[in-house]
């Protein structure tokens, strides 16, 4: 389940717009009782002169009541600005309007499904173990990610052996999925 946020002033923002400074919404924050779907909430959400968000409004809806509600219950708790400021440089209340992006797995119950995948990828791994470059050579799915996800992971948690006064070496990564359906029991 991925999340992606982007800002958009809507024109009520006095002379310049609040500037997020604290707070995030991420994957990991996506509701159970949204069961799986997908859907964009558009929320203008008001800053207060001290940044704080005291209202939120659902301004385009995402389909779902449960991805529209945590998206203003977690603008509330968790967003804080640096707030509009006016003509005279003093901290003043404005709007500015968000819009979520959340990626469910399109199953009710919330579950992934199991697709099948193949990655290859050439990695350099320096002497001490730290990986210097990644490649992709071969990314195939059928959930429609895009192959930059794959050297991300790979030089955050793909750990090597170091060995001490030789070359960098280059390591060759594949790994392969096949799933097939099964006779149903008797």
């Amino acid at each position: 389940m991925a999340l992606l946020m982007s800002l958009s002033t809507d024109g009520e923002v006095p002379d310049g717009k609040p500037t997020l400074i604290a707070g995030a919404i991420t994957a990991d924050d996506y509701p159970a009782s949204a069961h799986g779907v997908s859907g964009t909430t558009v929320v203008r959400i008001r800053v207060d002169a001290d940044g704080s968000v005291s209202g939120c409004e659902v301004v385009g809806p995402s389909g779902s009541d449960a991805l529209d509600e945590h998206t203003c219950f977690l603008m509330k708790q968790r967003m804080r600005y640096e707030p509009a400021k006016s003509a005279a440089g003093q901290p003043v209340t404005s709007t500015i309007t968000h819009r979520v992006i959340w990626k469910g797995t399109g199953r009710p119950d919330g579950l992934a499904l199991l697709k099948p995948v193949w990655v290859e990828l050439e990695l350099i791994v320096a002497p001490d173990g730290s990986t210097r470059s990644c490649n992709v050579l071969r990314f195939e799915t059928l959930t429609g990610e895009a192959p930059d996800v794959a050297c991300p992971w790979a030089v955050q948690d793909m750990k090597f052996p170091a060995i001490e006064g030789k070359n960098d070496r280059k390591v060759r990564y594949r790994n392969s999925v096949e799933i097939s359906e099964m006779p149903a029991a008797r």
